[in-house]
């Protein structure tokens, strides 16, 4: 039974590792058509000629490949862990986080997020890139079941919380586990 417990674990061991390789790998092959697509967007933006609306169009679609990029860099700290220098250190207001994110949502969805102003000093250390696609994820789900989204952040003693509140249908008790996974 030793042994049999020993080659699983082996097996899962191996299987993980190849598992974050691919992950690394993937992001490492994106970077460089990333890198090219943001170049040249950045070229086409500096031609005198292009109307305002076209500028503004393709300034927007420069910043969707910065967060692309920035995301791509995050996968690589998430597949490979002890690997890399990152830690995180950078000082995110959620307050901050939280209506940025509100204000990227479309004219209607936008609409249905009510913010509430914060309660105390709603700052943490983290990564600002991690934590609003954590935020952005919760949203899109609140707002794809609910119709209306109440966004607050708090102090709490020694936490700071975010509570994102809606009235769908909510995930129900067993599930609520790998919400986090």
């Amino acid at each position: 039974l030793r042994e049999t417990m020993q080659a699983l674990l082996a097996r899962i061991g191996e299987t993980i590792r190849h598992a974050e390789r691919f992950a690394a790998d993937a992001a490492h092959e994106l970077r460089t058509p990333l890198t090219s697509i943001r170049g040249e967007l950045e070229l086409l933006m500096e031609d005198p000629s292009l109307e305002r609306d076209t500028a503004a169009d393709l300034g927007r679609v420069t910043a969707k490949v910065v967060e692309l990029q920035t995301l791509l860099e995050r996968l690589l700290v998430l597949a490979l862990p002890d690997q890399s220098q990152w830690h995180a250190t950078e000082v995110v207001s959620l307050q901050d986080l939280t209506e940025d994110s509100v204000a990227r949502l479309p004219d209607g969805d936008r609409r249905r997020v009510r913010l509430r102003a914060p309660r105390g000093n709603v700052v943490v250390r983290g990564d600002e890139a991690l934590l609003g696609m954590l935020f952005s994820n919760a949203l899109s789900n609140a707002l794809k079941f609910g119709r209306w989204v109440e966004v607050s952040t708090f102090e709490s003693e020694d936490d700071v919380v975010l509570v994102i509140d809606d009235d769908g249908p909510g995930v129900s008790p067993d599930q609520r586990i790998r919400v986090f996974e």
